[in-house]
């Protein structure tokens, strides 16, 4: 196993490492606009409260993510009632716009006279297994890099306002007036892991400089916790701010069958 640098290290080296490295992943990153993970990390070196909220925008690589787009496309199937609607720890069950318009119990009935504003929300993970996880390593792109580096799995809220367009039958087209999204995580440590990453201290003729005769550095976690309890940084909640969906996949009509049995 790789030695810990760090581990004898003063915390407030091991801190002012911790902000280089975000500079220069930052730094790496020529052809991402805000790039999220070196902006996480610098905030948790200056976060002094736990679980604090931290708010980012929205950058348009995290928009575009191929996993972002199957998860609004999720979310989709559910307003529609075309899937299921999955709830931690419980079964899954029909929900969205159908039940509503039935009356079914635990709904509020909706007339499709007037607006329906719905919300959900549910995982997004942009490398669920080993493979995505290598496929990103290996051959991923900056943009897929940046946010497996900062938000692998992250809560992804759809918030929509619809609207119905009644005719003769039981077919009835459904608009999506509105789409935003908006995601949530915590931004922590799992303390007993280590990474290799590029060493922003290579080539450097700094004193604090580590190990600048490496040029990556393995990075045992366990570092994040000895900054953690002397106060030198804190998990925090990353809150990103809501978007507008545009995507005509996502926000494109649809249409329910008013005479359908769940």
């Amino acid at each position: 196993m790789a030695e810990d640098y760090l581990k004898k290290l003063p915390v407030d080296q091991v801190a002012a490492w911790y902000l280089r490295l975000a500079d220069a992943w930052e730094k790496g990153m020529t052809d991402v606009k805000q790039p999220l993970a070196g902006a996480f990390l610098r905030a948790w070196v200056n976060n002094r409260i736990t679980d604090a909220k931290v708010e980012f925008d929205a950058p348009d690589h995290l928009r575009s993510n191929s996993a972002v787009f199957d998860v609004q496309s999720f979310h989709r199937d559910v307003f529609l009632t075309k899937q299921k609607a999955r709830f931690s720890g419980k079964p899954d069950r029909w929900a969205g716009i159908l039940p509503r318009v039935q009356g079914a119990a635990g709904f509020t009935k909706w007339d499709m006279k007037s607006d329906l504003a719905l919300e959900y929300e549910s995982l997004c993970d942009v490398a669920p297994n080993l493979l995505a996880i290598g496929r990103i390593q290996q051959t991923g792109s900056n943009a897929e890099r940046d946010i497996f580096g900062s938000l692998r799995g992250f809560q992804l809220k759809s918030k929509v306002t619809a609207g119905a367009m009644t005719g003769q039958g039981t077919q009835v087209k459904i608009l999506f007036k509105s789409w935003q999204c908006s995601g949530s995580d915590r931004y922590d440590w799992n303390y007993s892991e280590y990474l290799t990453v590029v060493n922003p201290d290579f080539g450097s003729k700094a004193a604090d400089a580590v190990r600048p005769q490496d040029q990556t550095l393995t990075v045992f976690h366990s570092n994040a916790e000895r900054l953690e309890k002397a106060g030198k940084a804190a998990p925090f909640i990353v809150v990103i701010k809501p978007w507008t969906v545009s995507d005509a996949r996502i926000t494109a009509p649809g249409v329910i069958d008013t005479s359908r049995r769940l």
